[in-house]
């Protein structure tokens, strides 16, 4: 997704709203590469957690959801075997970004609805 001025206010006022994560993100951007993908993979291993549950009263189909997980725990394991090098790190960063995108433009939709 593009970022333009509507992207940025957005993402200033949620962070202003929410401290928690962009605080911990905050901190672990200025952390060690190794501990940047250790909270990686953190995240992602949370993710796949909470997409896991039975979520039959959600919109999205089985098989997207399945194959959303498919992906993230891919990356995972990838991070979770790598040389921790900072091409890895920016090309996980960008998949991550994508697909939470991705997933927050679902709920939006959503939420828009209602």
């Amino acid at each position: 997704m593009a970022s333009n001025s509507t992207n940025s206010t957005e993402d200033t006022a949620l962070r202003h709203s929410v401290g928690f994560p962009h605080d911990l993100y905050t901190q672990a951007s200025k952390a060690a590469a190794e501990d940047k993908v250790i909270l990686t993979v953190q995240v992602l291993d949370e993710t796949m957690t909470l997409f896991s549950k039975n979520h039959s009263a959600a919109s999205w189909e089985e098989r997207t959801a399945d194959n959303f997980l498919g992906v993230v725990s891919r990356q995972a394991d990838g991070l979770r075997s790598c040389g921790h090098g900072a091409e890895v790190w920016e090309l996980i960063r960008k998949e991550i970004k994508a697909h939470l995108m991705t997933a927050d433009q679902l709920i939006s939709s959503l939420l828009n609805a209602n």
